[in-house]
């Protein structure tokens, strides 16, 4: 799947709160993934880490720049029951739309 930064933390705003031990383990080592830009990535997008822990880069390059993240069967499944909770409780803010619709035909 081709993801810009910012697609990235949309995808980690989807990932379940609550689940099986396996799930948050899924979870969790997917939030890592997701993270994990490369250096090049890095440098199209004037990419920069404060001492603070925020992250600062430039938004405009990040919507020319992406990068393909693979996903395995079951953080496949994880992503799509995030996207399945947040819509029966009927929670999808209009800015995460093109991204679930997205996660649903992964």
């Amino acid at each position: 799947m081709l993801l810009n930064l910012q697609q990235r933390g949309q995808l980690i705003r989807l990932l379940p709160q609550k689940g099986s031990i396996s799930d948050l383990i899924i979870c969790k080592e997917l939030k890592f993934k997701l993270l994990d830009l490369s250096d090049e990535h890095k440098e199209k997008i004037d990419y920069v880490s404060l001492e603070s822990g925020e992250i600062k880069f430039n938004l405009q390059k990040d919507n020319e720049y992406f990068e393909n993240v693979e996903f395995s069967e079951s953080e496949k499944y994880v992503l799509k029951r995030g996207v399945d909770e947040l819509d029966k409780s009927e929670s999808i803010a209009p800015d995460m739309l093109d991204i679930c619709l997205d996660v649903k035909d992964l």
